[in-house]
């Protein structure tokens, strides 16, 4: 297997990853939900897992059952050690199975784990041999030029991804260091004699702080959305979460009603 036929299977493979997932929560919550940590509609956690089982399996005969319990380690490995990367990275933990039953500190889940095996045999026996057929039929300029470009494509997400989850872990954490110092401002205002200027600084701290909240919410819309259980061993940023799941979830509550209400109008 060569260099550009593996990164077409990667990137076909962490397409069609994303679908599977989007469609599966979607009919969970029954919304469009939309899934993954890079923007564009792909997940390399998927491309990492079906790449392994192909490259074991794909020119060679096993069973199923083999295939199966293969396919359930391979893919619960790979997302056990991207939670365990990621959390280091962004110290957040961005996915969390705590809530399963039969699960292994939260990274993984014995329900997820199955399925992945059942994705595992769908991959060797259906879905590889036809995207082999249609891969090994590409040009060689095509097979080699869309494999560049899909490098940079995913490359150029995964800055931009990286970049913002970034932004939004330091707005977590800045978040109480500017809530002590809007607090301590406020009060050496409000200990000065009652006036106008007065009353107008303390309009202007109540201003940057709703447009601190407003930015992190702006942050917190995408990253929430995408993964609802993200979590922080930090509890200050933990209880910070929470709020901004809260409000995400009152600000959804109000939308729905006006919808409700319009339609009845």
């Amino acid at each position: 297997m060569n260099i550009e036929i593996s990164i077409w299977y990667f990137f076909i493979y962490a397409s069609i990853g994303y679908l599977i997932e989007v469609v599966y929560c979607s009919l969970g919550e029954r919304k469009l939900v939309n899934r993954g940590f890079l923007h564009g509609p792909y997940l390399p956690i998927y491309g990492f897992g079906a790449f392994f089982i192909v490259a074991l399996f794909g020119e060679s005969e096993h069973t199923p059952f083999v295939i199966f319990l293969i396919s359930v380690l391979i893919t619960s490995a790979v997302e056990y050690v991207s939670s365990y990367l990621l959390e280091i990275l962004f110290h957040t933990r961005l996915w969390d199975y705590s809530n399963y039953r039969f699960h292994l500190r939260g990274r993984i889940c014995l329900l997820n784990s199955i399925l992945f095996g059942l994705l595992g045999l769908a991959l060797i026996f259906l879905i590889h041999p036809l995207v082999a057929f249609a891969v090994f039929r590409l040009p060689k300029k095509v097979l080699m030029y869309g494999a560049v470009l899909f490098l940079v494509l995913i490359a150029i997400d995964t800055i931009v991804s990286v970049y913002r989850l970034s932004a939004f872990q330091k707005q977590l954490s800045e978040f109480k260091q500017r809530m002590q110092n809007w607090e301590h401002r406020l009060t050496l205002i409000s200990s000065l004699t009652p006036s106008k200027k007065v009353s107008q600084l303390k309009e202007l701290i109540g201003l940057e702080i709703e447009e601190f909240k407003l930015r992190l919410d702006s942050s917190a819309k995408r990253f929430l959305a995408v993964f609802p259980s993200m979590s922080s061993k930090d509890s200050e940023k933990q209880r910070l979460l929470n709020q901004l799941r809260q409000r995400a979830r009152q600000r959804r509550e109000k939308l729905t009603k006006r919808l409700h209400k319009t339609k009845k109008d």
